[in-house]
């Protein structure tokens, strides 16, 4: 009988992460599982990518290692200044800051957005819109 490899359930991007974290902070797998207060199995196979983990556990991650849950998860860039990730950890859910922080995020991707839209609409000619907006 063929034994079949167990499939990963977890997320690699924030096994990746974690893992970055932890060694950026110098500590060792067992010493992660203490500041969670979850087990040595368990950060094994978080880093590993083995077993999905809860929300409340995310949480507890983002406050021990100091970083928010989007960059555990890769929806904020891997490289940003390291007190902007602490502030952005800080911040509690359902908070006034977090609010405005969102907003202004947002503001800055529709930015970027449209400065894409530009640029991609100057490789392959104005749009009608662009030609409006510059009239």
């Amino acid at each position: 009988m063929q034994l079949m490899a167990r499939p990963r359930t977890g997320d690699p991007i924030l096994a990746a992460r974690v893992r970055k974290r932890r060694k950026e902070l110098g500590w060792t797998r067992k010493e992660l599982a203490g500041k969670t207060g979850r087990s040595l199995d368990w950060v094994i196979s978080l880093e590993g990518a083995k077993n999905a983990t809860t929300i409340a556990k995310l949480r507890k991650l983002s406050e021990v290692l100091a970083r928010p849950i989007g960059w555990l998860l890769g929806e904020l860039p891997e490289e940003l200044p390291g007190d902007l990730l602490e502030v952005l950890a800080s911040l509690q859910p359902g908070s006034e800051e977090l609010e405005d922080v969102r907003d202004l995020l947002g503001m800055v991707a529709a930015r970027a957005e449209r400065r894409r839209m530009r640029e991609s609409g100057a490789a392959g000619g104005d749009s009608a819109d662009d030609r409006e907006e510059r009239a």
